[in-house]
């Protein structure tokens, strides 16, 4: 996948929005250090966790792990969590290098407006560290006292490795389908910040709850998160696990009949393949996809006559994202991503239930 460094109309208010949320929350800190790839960082300042917090036992699907300390340098593998990390005061040390919809440099514009906020110095950004094989390497020399892989993909064998290197929190119960709340308050539980957490989660839910009662016409109303046909005939759905799934929910809307049946029975519960036959099946309300760019949207209804007479399509209840940042701001929300994408996704959301009328 291609980077995509172009925002969306009306990132200033995103912007603001996003800032707003950390400045509830974030504590005055400072940073210095090199982002030479293979050398240590500094972190922002610790000495933030709160009264009692440590020791703390963290339990997670792949064991648990006891903190004893606070962390003062944090390594992050995966998505979503630098950004909680961010929200909750802290920058960690190294992160994953996104390669899609983030800057040449690999930081979301979310993240990298969040660490200036803070007036932290931005992370070592490790391509291995934002999914695939990990370069432990790279990671020891960073030096961290604690690994989360809260949103990531980690296996039983990467988590003896990383355990050797620093403490480490892997996902609660499935690889890649960590629910955001759940993130929020593991990560806050070993930073020694669950109160701060608690505060974080408040001020997102308000923050999507003013989206909701801005736009009543989106309550109850069903939806379909997938993709355009892939070669092989089929469609990849998002299930009720995914992330993205659930921040539509937290808006009011409902999601279709049958998508949950048939993430269960795909055993797949975040997202799972449907052939072009069977998805007329599925009757949602609206679809909402992303593409690459016009032309491949263009080129997928003109390839299928199956996808463009189904329902959703078929009636003009889409939101087709092309625009990489705001893509990736729903595929990993977090408390910086969800403020910063919103701005730019209740309107075209908002014009595709209009089409239901």
């Amino acid at each position: 996948m291609s980077t995509f460094g172009m925002r969306a109309q009306g990132a200033p208010k995103r912007r603001l929005a996003a800032i707003a949320l950390i400045a509830v929350l974030a504590l005055s800190a400072c940073a210095s250090g090199s982002t030479t790839a293979g050398q240590a960082v500094d972190a922002v300042a610790a000495g933030q966790a709160e009264s009692g917090a440590f020791p703390v036992t963290v339990k997670h699907a792949l064991g648990e792990v006891t903190i004893t300390e606070e962390p003062e340098r944090i390594a992050v593998i995966g998505w979503t969590t630098p950004d909680i990390v961010v929200a909750l005061g802290r920058v960690p040390v190294a992160v994953g290098k996104n390669s899609y919809g983030a800057d040449d440099a690999g930081y979301f514009p979310w993240f990298r407006e969040g660490v200036q906020e803070l007036g932290g110095q931005l992370p070592l950004a490790l391509p291995s560290l934002e999914r695939g094989e990990i370069d432990f390497e790279k990671l020891l020399d960073t030096a961290p006292d604690l690994i989360l892989a809260t949103y990531s993909g980690i296996t039983a064998e990467d988590y003896t490795r990383l355990s050797a290197i620093a403490p480490t929190v892997a996902y609660p119960e499935t690889a890649w389908a960590t629910p955001l709340e759940d993130n929020i308050k593991i990560v806050g539980k070993a930073l020694g910040v669950p109160e701060r957490s608690k505060k974080l989660q408040a001020s997102l839910n308000a923050t999507i709850s003013s989206a909701a009662q801005d736009h009543p016409e989106f309550k109850d109303v069903t939806f379909a998160y997938g993709t355009i046909p892939s070669d092989d005939g089929t469609v990849l759905f998002n299930g009720p696990a995914d992330t993205r799934v659930q921040l539509l929910e937290q808006l009011g809307m409902v999601l279709a009949p049958g998508i949950s049946e048939l993430a269960a029975a795909s055993r797949e519960s975040s997202s799972f393949n449907v052939s072009l036959e069977d998805m007329s099946d599925l009757t949602p309300g609206v679809f909402v996809t992303n593409v690459e760019d016009g032309a491949q949207w263009k080129k997928a209804l003109a390839s299928s006559s199956i996808f463009a007479s189904w329902g959703p399509i078929d009636r003009g209840a889409v939101v087709v994202t092309s625009d990489h940042a705001q893509t990736m701001s729903l595929v990993s929300p977090s408390p910086l991503s969800i403020p910063w994408g919103l701005t730019s996704f209740v309107g075209p959301l908002s014009d595709a239930i209009g089409k239901l009328r």
